[in-house]
């Protein structure tokens, strides 16, 4: 089953349907036009009004799409084919649109992972999960914004909990990476809420990038420091990704050895003596 999808302009408008959608759930699955006041008979389909009412899309897709990282795909068939019983196809787009513009609006509503993390949740729980209900609803050209998107919120700091994930980004969808994004970028990689520092590249036992990655990421960070006064950004904003990328040049296996054989000539890289100095 196909939904359609509306981008739309505005964040009053999607505040707007939120509150309209969510007090209609509750209406119709729970008798209150808000939020139970009796805690002890609280249902799911409370927990999903309050949830739509306040645009925590994550949980709203764990509502109905199953979205979890814990529950095997049996379960969450279970959640999709419940809510399809559940609500009006008309319910699950008007659901399927609010979950989508707001993780492309991250607006601090709902607070974190959406405010933080908001493209690459999309990213992974309908865009590139063929079991989603909405897989096939999402348009093509959404693609490559949740890969750019999902790239800067994954480089902030601490924020990279699956390697893996940035792995593919750079192996895989490295030609949908756009240096014109990097202004909206660097907005996302400022939302960490205590550190400007970039991501470790290389982690520790293995758990880090190849080295197939560091460099393609590398070539990345490069591209954006050609065009950084054509994109209006300062070396103030290249800075914590070039370092990034040196540490991981100086990157040690568990072994203490360097993971790179050839790391003194790649320092002796133009772009790289350049932000040693900054």
């Amino acid at each position: 089953m196909k939904y359609e999808l509306k981008i739309v302009k505005s964040m009053e408008v999607l505040e707007e349907e939120a509150k309209n959608l969510a007090q209609e759930i509750a209406v119709a699955k729970t008798g209150y036009p808000g939020f139970n006041p009796d805690p002890t008979k609280r249902t799911d389909s409370d927990w999903l009004a309050h949830d739509i009412r306040h645009m925590r899309f994550w949980n709203i897709l764990g509502w109905i799409d199953g979205y979890s990282s814990k529950k095997p795909e049996s379960e969450k068939r279970h959640v999709r084919l419940q809510a399809e019983l559940d609500f009006s196809y008309d319910k699950l787009e008007r659901m399927f649109n609010l979950v989508v513009n707001s993780a492309l609006f991250g607006e601090n509503h709902g607070g974190a992972p959406g405010y933080e993390r908001g493209h690459s949740i999309l990213f992974e729980a309908i865009a590139t999960n063929r079991h989603s209900m909405f897989y096939e609803s999402f348009p093509e050209e959404l693609h490559k914004r949740l890969v750019n998107g999902s790239f800067w919120e994954m480089m902030r700091y601490g924020d990279c909990h699956n390697y893996e994930k940035l792995e593919d980004v750079l192996m895989n969808h490295f030609r949908d990476l756009r240096t014109s994004f990097a202004p909206k970028g660097l907005e996302l990689f400022s939302r960490h809420r205590f550190s400007r520092k970039a991501t470790d590249l290389y982690g520790a036992e293995e758990s880090g990038l190849s080295n197939k990655a560091i460099l393609r990421y590398g070539e990345f960070v490069k591209k954006l420091d050609k065009r950084m006064f054509e994109l209006n950004l300062t070396p103030t904003d290249i800075n914590p990704l070039a370092e990034s990328y040196i540490e991981a040049l100086n990157g040690l296996d568990e072994w203490e050895c360097p993971i790179f054989d050839n790391y003194k000539q790649l320092k002796k890289d133009p772009f790289v003596v350049k932000y040693l100095r900054n």
